[in-house]
């Protein structure tokens, strides 16, 4: 039962925390901000409320965890290059360290439509980390962008063997295989659709409809 008290804490702290309830100090803890601030990204467009969470929680950064610090500070980059925020963006990346600097680089080209710029960070970043999911899975965004769907083909297919049940996966390598079109893709779409389904989350659902679309 200390178990579910817990997990009933925990929740209602990250609820406090996302609607700006008075919370006694000694209770905001900096990984409730950024559990709160991750939920907050994955469901999509609240850029401004994270950015407005980072803002509280890092008042008080010379006491936190550096490893919760890093972590906080880069998911704040990420809803900065979303929220077009480029000056302050610019700032905050140096203070990642330098590889999750070419990565978040890499991603905010992408969104302005920079390929080249995008591609050239990636590939910093990937010369670092050569097995990053991350890493592949953003470049393989980038190569979609431009329409280069041989070259993104194969790591759409590393990264959803490694995630099976990321809907971000599944969509980049369908889209990736009704383009290049190899032996026995219907298949492999039609399975790839039905996970959609199944993992049925608004998004997912999205995606589904989309997929179903474009395949037929």
């Amino acid at each position: 039962n200390g178990e579910k008290v817990l997990s009933c804490y925990i929740f209602s702290m990250k609820n406090s925390i996302v609607k700006a309830l008075d919370v006694p100090k000694e209770f905001l803890i900096p990984s409730h901000f950024l559990n709160s601030m991750n939920d907050l990204y994955d469901k999509g467009k609240r850029h401004s409320l994270i950015i407005e969470l980072a803002d509280r929680v890092l008042l008080n950064s010379q006491y936190m965890d550096r490893k919760i610090e890093r972590e906080i500070r880069y998911r704040l980059s990420i809803s900065l290059a979303r929220s077009g925020n480029s000056d302050r963006f610019f700032r905050e990346i140096k203070m990642i360290d330098r590889a999750d600097s070419f990565y978040l680089l890499g991603f905010y080209f992408r969104i302005c439509g920079n390929s080249d710029k995008a591609i050239e960070n990636l590939d910093k970043f990937l010369n670092l980390h050569p097995t990053s999911i991350k890493g592949r899975r953003e470049l393989v965004q980038v190569l979609i962008d431009i329409e280069d769907y041989e070259g993104a083909l194969t790591y759409a297919k590393v990264i959803f063997e490694n995630e099976k049940l990321n809907p971000y996966n599944i969509q980049a390598y369908i889209r990736c295989l009704l383009k290049v079109k190899p032996t026995d893709y219907k298949k492999t779409v039609e399975s790839l659709i039905d996970t959609l389904d199944k993992i049925d989350t608004d998004i997912s659902k999205e995606m589904f409809y989309s997929a179903k679309a474009n395949y037929y």
